[in-house]
């Protein structure tokens, strides 16, 4: 692909809003959480096979499983990736043909609950709201093929796309991630769904440094959580450093995409990348100085760690 048509493909893409219609999509009939995914896993089959058309002419696209360990990678046909030997998208259909209890691409019943308490409104719940009751995961090795292919799940044919949500341009706020994200139509004669697409690069999705850092933050966030009612102290601390691991992994993030040519190049011209990133590491640096601080002052933790005792800094 010439610096041109690379170009070009960018401002063609650029011209459909960043987030179009993604906060207002919704299921085209309104069930239950249940039903959704029942219906999720019926017309699983047929999202893949649109899948498998968009990448006919997508050769270089490989399809990612959600499954947390040893994660499975399909192509087109067979062929070693990253020192993994890929198996055919037939294959992986066939087996899920077979096995229909097979869970891949289907979202996880935790992760639904997580969902519906976000969109909760007045004690009701929304699950209608939900675009990812069934998730394809599509990866590539460099900015040239992910931008053709955010062309053409934009203004192709294969698949009809309801919404887009094009953190390429404008990476999530609060861990820098980057992604383009879409809300397709599948149906059969008795039934439809929207599911989601989400487009990255190979690098980001196994960067090991994500999965450490958010880990961390996580777990964090939880004793926090745990212990805000009856430890003020220990929680604000456990609060900070998750704040802290949360700034560390969007630096790492905005460093990894700096090295892959031309993905900086598809940011939106008011994302000011250098500010983003000295902004992290000031908070990083006053919520992990402060963390020690408060854990510092803690009787038991002061008599185990007596060098933790840093008082923070004022900028």
């Amino acid at each position: 692909m010439t610096k041109s048509s690379f170009k070009e493909l960018v401002l063609q893409s650029n011209s459909v809003p960043w987030n179009n219609n993604w906060a207002n999509d919704r299921q085209p009939t309104y069930l239950q959480s249940t039903q959704y995914l029942d219906i999720a896993r019926k017309l699983r089959v047929e999202a893949l096979q649109k899948v498998k058309d968009f990448l006919q002419k997508l050769p270089n696209g490989v399809i990612k499983d959600d499954v947390t360990e040893n994660p499975g990678y399909y192509t087109l046909e067979p062929r070693d990736y990253h020192g993994i030997k890929t198996k055919s998208i037939d294959t992986l259909i066939e087996e899920l043909t077979t096995n229909k209890k097979d869970n891949r691409f289907l979202k996880g019943n935790e992760s639904v609950q997580r969902k519906l308490k976000e969109y909760q409104a007045h004690g009701i719940d929304h699950p209608e709201k939900i675009g990812d009751y069934l998730r394809m995961q599509i990866l590539f090795d460099n900015a040239q093929d992910l931008v053709l292919a955010r062309h053409s799940l934009q203004f192709g044919n294969d698949l009809t796309i309801t919404s887009q949500k094009d953190k390429l341009r404008r990476p999530d706020q609060i861990c820098g991630h980057r992604s383009f994200m879409a809300h397709a139509e599948v149906q059969d004669e008795g039934s439809s769904l929207k599911f989601e697409i989400m487009l990255a690069l190979y690098q980001a999705e196994t960067f090991m440094a994500d999965k450490t850092f958010r880990n961390s933050e996580r777990t964090s966030y939880e004793l926090g959580t745990k212990y805000a009612a009856e430890k003020g102290s220990l929680s604000t601390a456990y609060f900070a450093a998750s704040s802290a691991l949360a700034e560390l992994r969007k630096i790492s993030f905005y460093n990894l995409y700096a090295e892959i040519e031309g993905v900086n190049d598809l940011l939106d011209t008011d994302i000011d990348v250098n500010g983003i990133c000295k902004h992290a590491e000031y908070v990083a640096e006053f919520n992990a100085v402060s963390a020690s601080y408060i854990l510092g002052k803690l009787p038991t933790v002061n008599k185990l760690f007596p060098d933790l005792l840093v008082e923070p800094r004022h900028h």
